[in-house]
């Protein structure tokens, strides 16, 4: 006898055989990201806040905040949030830098969702909303600036510089050139 109850060959699968739930399609998750990392960092429309030409997309680092899309200019970052369902957007409510903003990352923080999914007065207070629409990100609200963790936003920058092969050094721009 396999499990109490249960005979082998009576069509009983042990729970740890069983064909694993199909996860989520990150494809539509990892499209948007790509397409609001593009449109952060598009020249289009130039004295449009935010235009960064610096962004990344899916960034792991060892920070308590793991973002979608994260990009940054010489005076501000931004932080984008990919949300493909409305319950991972109510879940996203309970999240510790969501409790309390001023430990999250990005002065100005937006969410990103397909057309109609988030809607203005879903939003947290200073947050902006994206639609993704017909394969293009329209801006539905500015995000507002708003507190972020310096040291967060650090860390984040540091691991990218780390896995861009820049090693730890003295940067001296003012050295002086030799004779």
């Amino acid at each position: 006898m396999g499990r109490r109850g249960h005979r082998p060959g009576d069509g009983w699968i042990e729970p740890s055989l069983t064909i694993p739930k199909r996860g989520r399609d990150k494809t539509l998750h990892r499209d948007l990201c790509v397409l609001a990392a593009k449109w952060l960092q598009s020249s289009v429309g130039a004295l449009r806040k935010p235009r960064c030409p610096y962004a990344t997309v899916e960034l792991v680092t060892a920070g308590t905040e793991q973002t979608d899309v994260f990009g940054w200019n010489y005076w501000t970052t931004v932080m984008i949030e990919v949300k493909v369902s409305r319950s991972d957007f109510l879940a996203d409510a309970k999240k510790p830098h969501r409790q309390n903003p001023s430990s999250g990352v990005g002065r100005l923080r937006y969410y990103c969702c397909p057309s109609g999914l988030i809607r203005e007065n879903d939003l947290p207070q200073y947050w902006g909303l994206l639609w993704e629409q017909g394969g293009k990100i329209i801006e539905v609200k500015s995000a507002e600036s708003q507190p972020s963790s310096s040291s967060a936003e650090v860390a984040i920058l540091t691991s990218i510089m780390r896995r861009e092969g820049i090693k730890a050094q003295v940067f001296d721009y003012r050295k002086t050139k030799e004779k």
